[in-house]
C-alpha cells in the first residue's frame, strides 16, 4: 500500500497489516497499534469479514496474506482507500497513484466529471479516472491471482421493527448512553473541539457531554452576527457552562478561498472523486492562528444525526405522488439531485444507470413507501453525507487533529433505521427525545426558527408566489451583477459572498441557473474547471449529443 496521507490519524504498517483509526470490538477499544495488533491476528477473508460486520468504530484496513490482498474501510468510508482497477495497487490517496502510472486529467472520464459539477461527487466506486476506483462505505475487497473482488459487508438499508412510542424514547435513552460512554473512552481524556450551531444535532452532543460530566470542551460558531446559529450557539455554551469562540464570516473572510492554503487543502480532500467542503476552513483556520485549539485536541462533529432521524424522510402529502417502481425512483433520485448545471442528455442516461445498479445492489424490492424510504436514504447516505460532509474531516486531519463522529455510532444508526416512517418523519420521536430527555431539563430548548412557506391552494396565491419568485431571481441576477448580497436574508454563513467571489473566478458563466442559484453551485463550477479546465467543461456540456 502506499500511503501518502499520515496527518491527524496515523496509519500503522507491521507484518503486512495496515490499520489506520479505531474501533470497539466486543467492549473493547482498539487504537493505534492496539488495533494493529488486533488486525494481525486476522489470517483470512471469512475472518476479516466476520470481525468488520462486529465492530463500531471509524477505520480502514488492507491486510497481505500469502498471494491474496484484503481492504476494509467503515460504513462511512470515513478514511478513503483507492486501489487500481486490477487490483495491483492500493493507496490513500488518488494522486500518487495517478503520479505511478503516469495518467494524466486529460484522461477523466467524460460522465464522472458530468456528475461531479451537477452534483458535487461521484457514485459507487468510481473516480474521475477509469483505472483508478475507490471502495465505497462499507465495503470490502479481496483481490487474488484470478480476480477483484468488491462486495458489500454492510448496506444503509433499513430493517423495520413494530415499536410503541414509550419504548423507543427508552431505546434511544439507552443507546445514547452507551454511545456516548464510547466516545468518550475513545477521547482519552482529551480537549473537545465542538463546532456548535443552532441545531440540534451538536447540541445534542454538548449536553450529552455535560450530562456524562466531560467539562474538557471548546465550542466554537461562525456565521452573522446576531444570526440564530450564533445566539442560540452561545447561549447553550454559557448555560453548560463551556468555553465558546465566535468567528465572524464576511466578505474578507471569504477570500481565503483563493489562498494557497485553502486550494492545498482542496487538492487533499478533492482525491478526483467529490468536491472540497470548505464550510469550516476559515473558522478552524482562526482558532489555529488565535492558538485557541490545545495539543492533542479532538474536534467532534454532529455529522449527520438528522439523516437517519428522519430529517430527509418526505412529507405524508407526497406520498400519493410516487410510483414504486424502479425506473421511477431512477429519476427521481437525479431530479432532485444533478441539477447544479445542465448535462447532455447521453450523460444524464449514463448516470442514471449508475443510480440503477448502486439501488439494484441494495437487493430489496420497491413495494412501498417503507421500502421506498429505504432504498431512497440507503442511495442518499452513500453520496452526498458519505462522499461530501463526511470526506470534510479532511480538514480537521490537514491540520494534525483527530476528529469523532457520534451519531455515526453503529448503535445509533441501527436503531434509527429500524424505526418506521412515522417516528422518523420530520425528526419526530428524535427531538421529541432531544427536548424531553435532555434540551428542557437542562434549560437548552431553543427552538429553531421554520422558514417553511405552505403550498399556495388558490389561484390568487398562486400567482403571488410566481410574483415572488420572479422577484427573487430578478435580486439574483442584480446581486451577481452589483455585488449587493442582500438577496438572501437567511444565508447565515455569508455564503452568498463567497459566491460572489467564485462567481468572478468562473469562465463558463452560461452554465448557471438563476433560479437554484447557490454557493454549493458556484463551488462545484469552479472547483471543476479549477481541476480539470474550463474549455474541456464547455466541450462536455455544450455538447449536443
Amino acid at each position: 500500500m502506499i500511503i501518502d496521507n499520515n496527518e491527524g490519524f496515523k496509519w500503522f504498517d507491521k507484518n503486512n497489516t495496515i490499520t489506520k483509526g479505531y474501533f470497539f470490538y466486543e467492549g473493547i477499544f482498539y487504537k493505534d497499534n492496539d488495533l494493529n495488533d488486533f488486525c494481525a491476528e486476522i489470517e483470512d477473508y471469512e475472518t476479516l469479514l466476520y470481525i468488520v460486520k462486529r465492530v463500531n468504530g471509524f477505520f480502514s484496513i488492507v491486510l497481505y496474506r500469502g498471494n491474496e490482498t484484503f481492504a476494509v474501510v467503515d460504513r462511512v468510508r470515513s478514511f478513503p482507500i483507492f486501489f487500481t482497477s486490477n487490483g495491483k495497487s492500493i493507496s490513500d490517496s488518488v494522486e500518487i497513484l495517478k503520479e505511478k502510472y503516469n495518467i494524466s486529467t486529460d484522461d477523466a472520464d467524460e460522465t464522472v466529471l458530468c456528475e461531479i459539477i451537477s452534483c458535487g461527487y461521484s457514485q459507487n466506486n468510481d473516480t474521475v479516472f477509469n483505472m483508478i476506483l475507490q471502495l465505497a462505505a462499507g465495503q470490502i475487497l479481496r483481490v487474488n491471482s484470478n480476480n477483484v473482488h468488491l462486495e458489500y459487508y454492510y448496506k444503509h438499508t433499513h430493517k423495520y421493527v413494530d415499536y410503541k412510542f414509550e419504548d423507543v424514547i427508552e431505546k434511544i435513552s439507552k443507546t445514547s448512553s452507551n454511545l456516548f460512554d464510547r466516545l468518550i473512552d475513545s477521547l482519552e481524556g482529551k480537549t473537545v473541539i465542538l463546532p456548535l450551531s443552532g441545531g440540534y444535532d451538536s447540541r445534542y452532543i454538548a449536553a450529552m457531554l455535560k450530562k456524562k460530566g466531560y467539562e474538557k470542551v471548546i465550542c466554537y460558531t461562525y456565521g452573522q452576527i446576531g444570526s440564530y446559529e450564533v445566539e442560540t450557539s452561545k447561549s447553550v455554551a454559557e448555560i453548560l457552562g463551556f468555553e465558546w469562540h465566535y468567528i465572524e464570516y464576511d466578505k474578507k473572510v471569504w477570500n481565503q478561498l483563493l489562498d494557497k492554503d485553502c486550494i492545498n487543502y482542496g487538492d487533499y480532500s478533492h482525491n478526483y472523486c467529490a468536491i472540497p467542503h470548505f464550510q469550516d476552513y476559515p473558522a478552524i483556520k482562526k482558532l489555529i492562528e488565535m492558538d485557541i485549539i490545545p495539543q492533542n485536541s479532538v474536534v467532534v462533529t454532529g455529522f449527520c444525526g438528522d439523516l437517519p432521524a428522519g430529517s430527509f424522510v418526505l412529507a405524508k402529502e407526497d406520498e400519493s405522488g410516487l410510483q414504486y417502481e424502479m425506473d421511477w425512483l431512477v429519476n427521481y433520485i437525479f431530479n432532485e439531485h444533478y441539477k447544479f448545471v445542465k448535462i447532455p442528455e447521453v450523460k444524464v442516461n449514463d448516470i442514471k444507470k449508475k443510480i440503477k445498479k448502486f439501488l439494484v445492489d441494495m437487493n430489496e424490492e420497491l413495494k412501498d413507501f417503507e421500502s421506498f424510504t429505504s432504498l431512497y436514504e440507503a442511495w442518499f447516505t452513500n453520496s452526498r453525507p458519505i462522499r461530501w460532509v463526511v470526506n470534510s474531516n479532511r480538514l480537521y486531519e490537514i491540520n494534525g487533529m483527530e476528529w469523532r463522529m457520534p451519531l455515526w455510532d453503529n448503535e445509533f444508526v441501527d436503531l434509527f433505521y429500524s424505526l418506521r416512517t412515522e417516528f422518523r418523519r420530520n425528526s419526530f420521536i428524535y427531538e421529541n427525545f432531544l427536548f424531553s430527555k435532555l434540551f428542557i431539563p437542562l434549560g437548552i430548548d431553543f427552538k429553531k426558527p421554520s422558514f417553511v412557506n405552505s403550498k399556495p391552494k388558490i389561484k390568487h396565491k398562486r400567482f403571488k408566489q410566481w410574483s415572488r419568485r420572479f422577484v427573487y431571481i430578478l435580486l439574483v441576477r442584480i446581486a451577481f451583477i452589483t455585488g449587493w448580497s442582500s438577496w438572501n436574508y437567511f444565508d447565515v454563513n455569508n455564503y452568498s459572498k463567497a459566491a460572489f467571489l467564485l462567481h468572478k473566478q468562473i469562465k463558463n458563466k452560461r452554465l448557471f441557473d438563476y433560479k437554484t442559484i447557490n454557493f454549493h453551485q458556484m463551488n462545484a463550477i469552479w472547483w471543476s474547471e479549477k481541476k480539470y479546465g474550463s474549455m474541456r467543461l464547455r466541450r462536455i456540456l455544450y455538447r449536443k449529443k
